[in-house]
């Protein structure tokens, strides 16, 4: 198939993703075109499918650009993440006969009031637009499954395809080879308040000894002068903490997975989170997760067999879980097992790469009614 994917909002983490999807999709033998608009880092060197800039910044003149690239030939689909690529990709191939498949990566819904970027007013109507006049929608989450469902989207057109995780790149350490000492918990992300951090620092004061990690934001060099990594060493100090804390910074591809193999214990506890991936990176390295019950992190970890879930911006709950997983190394590694099995067996981005493939494939050849 020629499948084209269409980004145009292009944070670290959706960049991540479509790579990996493109990347796995030209391994199958596809041929495979990402049309990226906007600033963001994408992987260097050979890898299979084709990227291109959008030369425009605004979404008019992408979908302009998209008609005069996708004209001959055209693609046999196209994938659009967010609603504003969906928007670009339907003004074009309404006219081209080309089915459009919809990935949102995050609906307004869950983000308002949930310390999320800030939307357009219309943006909520534009979700359901193109939610509806897509071939198909792919949802992450049963979450989210079932918020599209409430927008409309016909439950034929739904496809649940959580996200992957590569097993080549996580995965489990020697035990032995990691030095004794307290336990270590560990946080990813950006350092805004959404992510979580500001609890697990929080619930760290009930968690005698163990240290906190935290990995995100800018590089360590500009910690100082980072308003939220200040907001966070001022809230350690506070609770008397700060001796335990320590923000890290932004950690690069081949270092995140050694972190995540070192720590006993990894933290994920947004206020929302589509996917879900850092939990999946450290149940794939063999370290035991405590997550939020939100999201795609609901559907990842199974509390009391591959982790534990606890509500989401309750440090007391949270502080309970660590508290006692901390105290109880054979716990810890009875999730680690579960929940390395479960990342490779259920989460792997093989898997991931063939369930989209078949999305592409139902819709190939099938019009697209309104």
């Amino acid at each position: 198939m020629r499948i084209a994917m269409v980004t145009a909002q292009d944070e670290p983490g959706r960049v991540e993703y479509v790579a990996t999807l493109a990347a796995g999709l030209a391994d199958r033998g596809h041929q495979v075109a990402v049309y990226a608009h906007g600033p963001g880092r994408w992987p260097d060197g050979p890898h299979g499918y084709e990227l291109r800039r959008a030369p425009r910044p605004e979404l008019g003149g992408l979908a302009a650009a998209l008609r005069d690239i996708w004209a001959r030939p055209r693609p046999d689909v196209v994938h659009a993440h967010h609603w504003s690529s969906g928007t670009a990709a339907h003004l074009v191939c309404r006219d081209l006969g080309v089915p459009v498949v919809q990935s949102y990566h995050g609906l307004t819904g869950r983000h308002t009031g949930h310390g999320g970027p800030a939307v357009a007013p219309d943006q909520a109507a534009m979700e359901r637009l193109v939610g509806r006049r897509a071939a198909a929608v792919v949802a992450v989450s049963e979450e989210e499954r079932q918020d599209l469902l409430d927008m409309g989207i016909r439950p034929t057109r739904l496809h649940l395809v959580p996200c992957g995780v590569d097993c080549d790149r996580f995965g489990p350490g020697d035990p032995r080879a990691e030095p004794a000492g307290p336990p270590r918990v560990l946080t990813v992300g950006d350092l805004g308040r959404a992510r979580g951090h500001d609890d697990v620092v929080l619930a760290l004061s009930r968690v005698p000894e163990a240290e906190l990690t935290v990995v995100g934001g800018p590089p360590e060099s500009e910690l100082e002068t980072d308003p939220d990594a200040r907001r966070l060493r001022a809230l350690a100090e506070r609770f008397g903490v700060a001796h335990r804390v320590h923000l890290r910074g932004r950690a690069g591809r081949d270092e995140l997975p050694v972190l995540l193999r070192r720590a006993d214990i990894v933290a994920c506890v947004p206020w929302y989170e589509a996917c879900g991936v850092t939990a999946l990176g450290a149940m794939a390295s063999g370290t035991a997760v405590v997550a939020a019950a939100v999201g795609g992190l609901a559907d990842t970890v199974v509390p009391g067999i591959t982790g534990e879930l606890v509500p989401p911006r309750r440090p007391s709950a949270l502080a309970g879980s660590l508290r006692r997983l901390a105290a109880d190394p054979l716990r810890r590694q009875q999730y680690a097992v579960a929940g390395w099995d479960r990342a490779t067996s259920r989460y792997s981005w093989q898997r991931a790469v063939a369930e989209h493939a078949r999305v592409y494939e139902n819709v190939v050849d099938r019009p697209t009614d309104g």
